[in-house]
């Protein structure tokens, strides 16, 4: 499915320690190559044949109903291996070219294009690039985004979280709508609705206790809420049982008292690194517009909830050990006189 070679530079030298990919034509047939050199040279990673042409992983099925464009081959590698949906890899921010339209305008079914970029500001200036200019193309088409946590990509989430991750992300993806007076794309956040079967505490002002904090939703394990008053906390990939000196989390934080879709941030981090904590609060305080005292101590209480979740989750897989078995004052005589008879080991 992903057909990946390597060349040990014995034919197509320029090419030499590089991973090989297949560019493929409509009819599927090889028509160049990219290499991708394993020396990780930051000036010498990507490399093509003169005159490219084809797409990675090729050609999309005519029946293709969905499909997620990527910045890079190795991003649309990583979702082949992870999720089971039809992929198709641009050559950077800056390569979306006529045969990927060609390929796209081929779909009659097509009603959805989905980008998943970068969490960098080259992969949302690159969103909302394309995204206007698919939606000058195909009218008619739904144009989603991915939204990529700050300073991750499609191989880090992966790296630092279950794969899950990445399934969890484009289920919770967002529309892009268009403004005819302006032709400028604006974000609608697809909302998900999450039972909450917890008291409502009216106020985080005081200080903590157990029993007026609302408890987590784990039913999705990969994908855990918490409200909490005005705010929605989303813990995306969930969390990892190990190591227990760390818990670091994909965090999506969100005001569900407003429509305004800059009243949401998104980021990965470690709740047990107080810096990066610190980072987060005068970062969150300011785009969600709620007080850092208030912040502060919604973070800590998620993270007293994650631990006591993960605590739970630790003790649930430990394997049920049986109850030791006692003797009667009888049966204890009985095995004694038992072990003490004659010719033991042949009875």
């Amino acid at each position: 499915q992903l057909a990946i070679g390597y060349n040990n530079g014995t034919s197509y030298k320029h090419l030499k320690n590089c991973l090989i990919f297949p560019l493929k034509d409509v009819n599927h047939q090889i028509v160049s190559f990219y290499g991708r050199s394993i020396t990780d040279h930051p000036e010498q990673r990507h490399f093509y044949l003169s005159h490219r042409k084809g797409l990675y992983p090729g050609y999309p099925q005519p029946e293709t109903t969905k499909i997620i464009l990527t910045e890079s081959i190795i991003d649309a590698t990583t979702l082949l291996q992870y999720t089971d949906y039809p992929v198709l890899a641009l050559y950077g921010t800056n390569g979306l070219n006529h045969e990927h339209l060609a390929a796209l305008q081929s779909l009659t079914k097509l009603n959805e294009v989905i980008l998943f970029f970068d969490g960098d500001a080259a992969g949302q200036e690159a969103i909302q690039k394309y995204s206007l200019q698919l939606h000058q193309t195909f009218p008619e088409i739904t144009i989603s985004q991915v939204n990529t946590p700050d300073h991750e990509d499609i191989n880090s989430l992966v790296q630092g979280h279950q794969p899950a991750i990445l399934t969890d992300l484009i289920a919770a993806r967002a529309t892009i709508s268009f403004s005819t007076e302006n032709s400028a794309a604006s974000v609608n956040t697809f909302s998900f609705s999450t039972e909450d079967s917890t008291e409502k505490v009216d106020h985080l002002d005081t200080p903590l206790q157990k029993t007026i904090i609302p408890s987590l939703n784990t039913s999705q394990p990969e994908y855990i809420t918490w409200k909490k008053d005005n705010l929605l906390i989303s813990i995306l990939g969930g969390i990892t049982l190990y190591p227990l000196d760390k818990l670091k989390i994909t965090l999506k934080l969100e005001r569900n008292d407003s429509p305004n879709p800059l009243h949401t941030l998104r980021t990965t981090l470690d709740l047990y690194q107080d810096e990066a904590v610190d980072r987060l609060v005068r970062k969150g305080s300011e785009k969600l517009e709620i007080s850092t005292k208030t912040l502060q101590l919604t973070l800590a209480a998620l993270t007293q909830l994650l631990e006591d979740h993960r605590v739970a989750q630790i003790k649930a897989a430990q394997p049920i050990q049986p109850e030791k078995r006692k003797l009667t004052p009888t049966q204890q005589e009985k095995a004694i006189q038992f072990l003490q008879s004659p010719d033991l080991l042949q009875r």
